[in-house]
């Protein structure tokens, strides 16, 4: 059912640019001030990403605080501000493969970029009619999960081939023919060759409810947030080769296509997602 090779899938990040996020993750497990879980890490979960709960211990009018790294093929987080280590610990068990329902999402993990991804996916799967702008509008590297990377273009082909309120029967089916894409080292992620947990995060994320807004507000961070990326990139490029002459082409800006999204009050005009 699965391809031994897959390179296309394995240089599907090829293009991903670095994020800020990223880089003070790595600054943070650098500094070796974190006392990791020794059984970790725990995963895949049900995005298919490995998780590593730690302890920061308090100083001199600070307390001790919970930090949970993420990491997938494409990119790391650090998540913090947890209320708890319990806290912590419950939300990463509900991150698990074996969890049901829709996906939750405790204030420490509001700006996460998983959450970020989730919520433009979530929106995508009830509205299908978008799906073709927001993809216009992010490109393939946007999702950082492999498994919320091929969610995402299940769902387009379904956008792109059925009717708008085809169910998730359909996506199912699109995803199912993308198995043959994955190596079949990589399987695991998604829950083997039937695809088991990937199929149970489609559900949970469509029975996760997002409003139009957090939908906007999510694309707009996403695409920002790499946008940013790919200018620090180049800026680090142009200081290590200051003394050369290159010819950089330029890279195409995609006009934001016109995603179907109200404004969020107070917030100025929508851009035209």
């Amino acid at each position: 059912m699965s391809q031994p090779g897959g390179s296309e899938w394995r240089r599907r990040y090829a293009e991903r640019a670095t994020t800020l996020r990223e880089l003070r993750a790595r600054q943070a497990v650098e500094a070796g001030d974190i006392d990791w879980d020794p059984a970790a890490p725990y995963g895949p979960g049900i995005d298919g990403a490995l998780y590593t709960p730690g302890w920061i211990e308090g100083s001199t009018g600070q307390p001790g605080r919970a930090v949970l790294l993420i990491r997938t093929r494409a990119m790391m987080e650090l998540i913090s501000g947890w209320v708890s280590y319990r806290q912590m610990q419950d939300w990463l068990a509900s991150r698990g493969n074996t969890g049901t329902g829709q996906l939750t999402v405790p204030p420490a993990a509001q700006r996460a970029r998983c959450v970020a991804e989730e919520t433009v996916l979530a929106h995508m799967l009830e509205h299908r009619e978008d799906a073709i702008a927001i993809a216009g509008y992010l490109p393939p590297w946007t999702w950082t999960s492999d498994v919320r990377h091929d969610l995402a273009a299940a769902v387009l082909r379904v956008a792109e081939t059925a009717s708008r309120h085809a169910g998730p029967q359909r996506v199912t089916a699109a995803l199912q023919e993308r198995a043959a894409s994955i190596p079949a080292s990589q399987l695991r992620a998604y829950g083997g060759s039937s695809l088991r947990w990937a199929l149970v995060y489609l559900a949970r994320l469509d029975e996760t409810p997002v409003t139009v807004d957090a939908a906007r507000v999510a694309a707009t961070a996403l695409r920002t947030e790499d946008a940013q990326a790919v200018s620090l990139r180049i800026r680090r490029r142009s200081v290590s080769e200051a003394r050369r002459v290159v010819a950089v082409p330029a890279r195409r800006v995609v006009a934001a296509p016109r995603f179907r999204l109200p404004p969020v009050p107070g917030t100025g005009p929508s851009p035209r997602l």
